[in-house]
């Protein structure tokens, strides 16, 4: 016995070869970007860091492009990195960037993510990371009561972060870590600190993961 296609099956079967094309071509995904640093902590001095990525199996003349969530992690406001360079020829590929270079890049919940145009695909997002750009980097002399001191002996007194050039207080943003005797004062996060015992006090700026002397 013979068979044959007939010309409703044969539409029918070029509906389904179609669609099953469809189906492939998006099926690809883009996994998180990994970084190549632990955190970020920018200056004037440094300010490049580093992540890769596979995209395997994607078009090519893809564009890619890589965007860093805000300091909540929320990626409804980007932070405006910049680009130093990227390898985008093969897989894996990697973007190095710099973060702005103000007050603003501060917090401990950034985020990356990939985003691919041809197809239109976002990438699972990193682990949180903490970024901070250091506007204030040098030395902090302290004011005792307006001597000079770095040491109190008294009940009473007042310290504060003494404001001549170069002084942390050009940026009113910044907070402060203050410690006594070499142990950190809890809640103490203003440029002056009240004390009322004697010790050996200290302030640095408040960059989370590191300690500006």
């Amino acid at each position: 016995m013979k068979h044959t296609f007939t010309p409703c099956l044969l539409r029918n079967f070029l509906i389904f070869i179609f669609v099953g094309l469809s189906f492939l071509a998006n099926s690809q995904t883009l996994n998180a970007p990994i970084k190549e640093f632990g955190n970020i902590c920018a200056s004037s001095s440094f300010n490049s860091y580093s992540v890769n990525f596979d995209f395997s199996g994607f078009n090519a003349g893809n564009t890619f492009v890589l965007e860093m969530s805000d300091p909540t992690g929320s990626f409804s406001t980007l932070t405006n990195i910049s680009i130093i360079s990227s390898q985008l020829a093969t897989s894996p590929g990697r973007f190095t960037f710099k973060v702005p270079e103000n007050i603003n890049t501060a917090g401990k919940n950034y985020r990356l993510r990939i985003r691919s145009t041809s197809p239109a695909i976002i990438s699972a997002s990193s682990s949180t990371f903490h970024a901070y750009f250091w506007v204030f980097n040098n030395a902090i002399k302290i004011l005792d009561n307006g001597s000079g001191g770095l040491s109190i002996c008294g009940t009473s007194g007042t310290l504060s972060i003494d404001p001549t050039a170069p002084s942390p207080l050009q940026y009113s943003a910044l907070k402060y870590i203050w410690k006594k005797d070499g142990n950190v004062l809890a809640n103490e996060t203003a440029s002056t600190l009240t004390v009322t015992s004697p010790g050996i006090y200290s302030v640095q700026v408040d960059y989370a993961i590191v300690i500006v002397l």
